[in-house]
């Protein structure tokens, strides 16, 4: 492709992938990521969502779940995203290994909204390890999961400074 290094800025599911890359690949020179941590790709509630979002999931592609039984989640990623394929990545991601601190061959910074519950827990379980290797983390209030990727306004000065 022509690219020879290059900055990942991910959000929430992408900063999973983001942070796995980053473990893997000396191509990347810095990581950002938005409403995720280091450890587990997924974590906490969504974690202990995942076997019954398959079943209920399944239960849409098949065409025999009913409508106005489906859970907000459901309904929200069946209106925004490919439901298929978002079932074998709930499926699969589980599986995927975790990414300490010490993995990521480059600089990282992490941005989180002070109401995204799942990543206070995992900046906790790695919070020796972030401040020993300097990772700077910027917690921005009242911002929950979506609203810290959107809120371009506190997230993007701190994103671009360290880009620079």
């Amino acid at each position: 492709c022509g690219v020879e290094n290059f900055s990942i800025i991910a959000f929430s599911f992408g900063a999973a992938v983001g942070k796995n890359l980053a473990s893997r690949s000396e191509r990347v020179k810095k990581l950002v990521m938005i409403g995720h941590a280091y450890g587990s790709s997924t974590y906490g509630r969504f974690l202990e969502m995942i076997p019954d979002l398959r079943v209920e999931w399944g239960k849409v592609i098949e065409g025999t779940a009913a409508e106005d039984k489906l859970s907000d989640i459901t309904k929200f990623f069946k209106k925004n995203y490919d439901l298929p394929a978002w079932k074998a990545i709930i499926s699969a991601i589980p599986n995927w290994g975790s990414v300490g601190v010490e993995d990521i061959r480059c600089p990282v910074m992490i941005l989180y909204g002070e109401e995204d519950e799942g990543v206070h827990t995992q900046l906790e379980r790695f919070e020796r390890e972030t401040v020993y290797y300097g990772v700077p983390i910027y917690r921005m209030e009242e911002l929950g999961h979506y609203s810290q990727f959107t809120d371009s306004t506190r997230n993007l000065p701190l994103i671009r400074e360290f880009l620079s």
